[in-house]
């Protein structure tokens, strides 16, 4: 029993070229923001996942309803976004019956629909703790602006999401998340993010390494007892 057990889960664990599972992503601003900022940080899915990107023209809407189309007969899609992409994400893959998990980073509400029925059987939500703490600089003189906190006046309430697993990283920002030359822009401004600014990488596998866990082992709790609760993960 426990050799086939460890042989399915090694067979899930490692899927083939063609069962790769399709993340879309949409990207801070409105999924504006464009996809090489966040190219490490996506690098790291590329073994198992075939990532695919949302963009927005904020022209109209249906060059994002296009866009998912595309992927409506998949199998199953898993959608992603970060920041205000999170409010894009969660406007247009409502509907859409291939989607069963969802994945909120730093999620922020900017204009986001009032629904609270989401077709999805759970959520991960994974929060930089630095983006909802303000902080004056280290030296006003030089630096007078405060180290901004993004999330506080946008935060997304998923209080009445149903299944949210929610992880708390106490040590990153919310544009820690960028490639190092872009986030360090934000860092040594007003967005305050990681102290040690050359650990961007582990971070950004840190993130997948979640990510990647709650994609696999939700569906294999799902075999083995129903989740029908919110949790919460500190780091």
């Amino acid at each position: 029993m426990i050799h086939l057990l460890n042989l399915f889960m090694l067979s899930y664990m490692l899927p083939s070229a063609k069962q790769m599972p399709t993340i879309l992503f949409f990207t801070g601003g409105n999924s504006l923001m464009p996809k090489d900022i966040y190219s490490n940080f996506l690098s790291k899915f590329k073994d198992k996942y075939n990532v695919e990107i949302i963009k927005n023209t904020n022209k109209d809407s249906e060059t994002i309803i296009d866009q998912l189309f595309e992927y409506s007969t998949n199998d199953e899609i898993i959608p992603m976004g970060h920041s205000s992409g999170c409010t894009t994400l969660l406007n247009y893959c409502t509907k859409m019956k291939n989607i069963k998990k969802c994945i909120l980073l730093d999620p922020v509400d900017n204009n986001l629909k009032k629904n609270d029925n989401y077709n999805f059987d759970s959520f991960l939500r994974i929060n930089a703790e630095k983006s909802y703490k303000w902080k004056m600089g280290d030296n006003v003189f030089k630096n007078p602006l405060p180290k901004i906190p993004f999330i506080p006046f946008f935060n997304m309430d998923t209080s009445n999401f149903k299944n949210v697993t929610k992880v708390n990283l106490k040590d990153y920002g919310h544009c820690d998340i960028l490639d190092t030359a872009f986030s360090n822009i934000m860092h040594n401004t007003f967005a305050e993010g990681n102290s040690d600014r050359n650990n961007l990488d582990n971070y950004h596998k840190l993130l997948y390494e979640i990510i990647d866990n709650y994609i696999i082992f939700f569906d294999l709790l799902n075999y083995i007892l129903p989740l029908s609760t919110n949790i919460m993960i500190y780091y």
